[in-house]
């Protein structure tokens, strides 16, 4: 397999993974698929690339340097809807007999 935009696939990586990847897993990743391992500078400059694009889109997420990797998060200013989201998400995991309780 041949990176012709190495960038796609960076991109991919990161939006696939649960967790924020550093640079050393982006090139493990890229390696086991064949490929060659791309320079730390020039892989940082493509993720440098990466964060601009999203920036420039106004999206709801963006891509941010957190835990020794990159990840892509939503932004600051939709935390509150998120919070709705996953108190909303929290009543639907309790039981029949956990809302019981709780109404005692």
């Amino acid at each position: 397999m041949s990176l012709e935009k190495p960038e796609n696939y960076i991109e991919a990586l990161i939006f696939a993974s649960e967790k924020s990847m550093s640079l050393e897993e982006i090139n493990l990743v890229l390696e086991s698929t064949g490929e060659n391992t791309i320079p730390e500078e020039e892989l940082k400059t493509m993720i440098d690339g990466i964060r601009v694009k999203y920036d420039s889109l106004d999206l709801a997420i963006e891509l941010v340097y957190i835990n020794g990797g990159y990840q892509f998060l939503t932004r600051k200013k939709y935390y509150p809807v998120i919070n709705q989201l996953q108190i909303q998400r929290s009543k639907k995991k309790l039981s029949q007999a956990a809302l019981e309780t709780l109404s005692i």
